[in-house]
């Protein structure tokens, strides 16, 4: 950064929790990180990820297990009487060897020390379209447990697809394609 002879800037792709959040605001001025939605591999440190397995630990899914028995009941049989026989053993089941097993909650949990670097850009769905925003790197200090956190990563379901539908957005084309977009910029 004090070396005048080299100009650099850096623009990263879901890069990695791996510089401090000290370093990160020092970098601000020539690394950018770009982060699609719950992209898992910003968010991931030691510290985010016992803080996710112990929210899974204790969560109680009880509830949501009995409802999710009794609507598939509800489909596949018509009579009341075998739902409510069912219903009863699966209550018993969930109450006495699964809810037993659920931790306690605890607030203990370790503080994140590695953030994605730099100046954050984060994009992702707000139910209508994609949203984009400068985001503080510790705003990535937690896991955000999605279906997509995965897929998010990815260049084809996840980056590819968020600047796809960005674009399509922008553009006001429902059927942008960048290989159609660049043959017109060669012409």
């Amino acid at each position: 950064q004090n070396n005048k002879r080299y100009d650099v800037s850096v623009t990263g792709f879901g890069c990695p929790a791996l510089v401090s959040k000290e370093l990160s605001v020092e970098m601000q001025d020539f690394v950018t990180t770009v982060i699609v939605d719950s992209d898992v591999i910003p968010r991931m440190s030691a510290a985010t990820i016992a803080n996710v397995v112990l929210d899974v630990m204790e969560y109680d899914w009880v509830d949501m297990g009995r409802r999710d028995v009794q609507q598939a009941l509800e489909e596949i049989s018509s009579s009341s009487g075998v739902i409510t026989k069912v219903m009863s053993m699966v209550d018993d089941i969930l109450e006495r060897y699964i809810r037993p097993s659920i931790l306690k909650s605890t607030k203990q949990r370790m503080t994140p020390i590695l953030f994605p670097p730099g100046n954050c850009i984060h994009f992702y769905r707000d139910g209508r379209g994609i949203s984009g925003s400068r985001a503080p790197c510790d705003f990535f200090g937690e896991i955000d447990v999605t279906r997509t956190m995965l897929d998010d990563h990815t260049i084809d379901s996840g980056y590819r697809r968020i600047f796809l539908d960005l674009m399509r957005e922008v553009m006001e084309d429902p059927h942008f394609r960048f290989e159609e977009h660049s043959k017109d910029q060669k012409r």
